[in-house]
């Protein structure tokens, strides 16, 4: 039952890793095509901040 729960628990933070990792890309190809970023972040429920610091990590 263990070994179950904790590859369950593995495979979640994979999954959550995933969903993640796509949220920072769809964010930075919207700031690549012009949309300005107080949009990208109402529309990604961050502060401006936020999406400030992941469009310039490259």
């Amino acid at each position: 039952m263990i070994h179950n729960t904790e590859k369950q628990l593995a495979y979640d933070e994979g999954v959550d890793a995933g969903i993640e990792q796509t949220k920072i890309e769809m964010i930075k190809n919207f700031y690549n095509i012009g949309t300005p970023i107080e949009d990208i972040a109402k529309a990604s429920n961050l502060s401006v901040d936020e999406v400030k610091k992941i469009i310039d990590t490259k």
